[in-house]
């Protein structure tokens, strides 16, 4: 005998009226993309997440290091800074996406987990149908046809509510940070790193002796201020290689290097490989914004 399960559709929805999120983008990553690293970065209008399918790898978000593995689901809040990086002795495949106008009751706008919440929620038993829906929602973007985004978006939905399940078992509360000088002098170079700025300007912005401040700032973030800030402007520029159409001049200006060869040799340096690469990389040669150095 078949039993048959029934529902009273009675359930109080986790999102806000007009709050369902948009899909933006999605990919999949594999050896050869997973293994660059994405340095510091943020982005105040949307939301991201990220399905680890295989591997390991470390990442950071906001202030806290994460060591993540296969079946780890990573959120990344709007407003959050975050920093990925693959182990070298193992090949990562993951799922990604990106997505805007999420409104959960009672949460900020772009906001997948509270803020103070621990961002990195294990999928343990869930793990074929996280897979399958992200799976299914990023195959969605190959057919383009009338069909294909309306269903993508409709399985993001059900994927962000499959998650909200997750990470309601999941609670962890992050202790807010005691060493409020780290937090100042990070949210000075979120604010400000395309300025010229030194570690001298820093402490005197914050009130601070440079070298108490590199101290302290070392430990809060596992970077000096300077080491910091690099990783913030290669971050932006990873994000505008992906997501605009300016010139890679434009972008060095845009993130305060005003050398273009030093931006291009420092790029080539952390990420391993030259901007306009690195940009050609994520698209097919048909679909790579066109700039003028091209």
């Amino acid at each position: 005998m078949i039993p048959f399960v029934f529902f009273n559709n009675k359930f109080d929805s986790l999102f806000e009226e007009n709050g369902y999120p948009i899909l933006l983008s999605a990919y999949k990553a594999e050896n050869k993309h997973s293994k660059l690293p994405r340095l510091m970065h943020m982005h105040d209008d949307k939301a991201e997440m990220v399905f680890i399918r295989a591997g390991k790898g470390t990442h950071i978000i906001g202030t806290d290091t994460y060591a993540t593995k296969k079946g780890d689901i990573l959120i990344f809040n709007s407003g959050i800074t975050h920093d990925e990086c693959m182990h070298t002795d193992t090949a990562m495949s993951i799922y990604y996406c990106a997505f805007t106008n999420l409104k959960f009751k009672n949460m900020p706008t772009n906001h997948l987990v509270p803020p103070l919440c621990r961002p990195v929620i294990e999928s343990g038993k869930y793990f074929n149908e996280v897979e399958t829906l992200i799976r299914m929602m990023y195959n969605q973007a190959l057919p383009r046809d009338e069909f294909s985004e309306e269903l993508a978006n409709y399985l993001l939905r059900s994927l962000i509510v499959l998650i909200a399940k997750l990470s309601a078992n999941d609670q962890e509360l992050l202790l807010p940070e005691e060493n409020m000088l780290g937090q100042r002098v990070k949210d000075y170079i979120d604010k400000h790193y395309m300025e010229d700025l030194t570690l001298a300007g820093i402490s005197e912005v914050v009130g601070a002796n440079q070298y108490y401040l590199s101290h302290i700032f070392k430990r809060f973030m596992k970077y000096s201020p300077m080491q910091y800030l690099m990783r913030r402007r290669i971050g932006e520029a990873q994000s505008l290689l992906l997501n605009s159409k300016h010139s890679i001049t434009d972008i060095a200006i845009k993130v305060g290097y005003n050398n273009p060869n030093y931006f291009h040799k420092l790029f080539m340096r952390i990420v391993g490989m030259p901007p306009m690469r690195y940009r050609k990389l994520y698209f097919i040669k048909t679909d790579i914004p066109p700039t003028e150095e091209q």
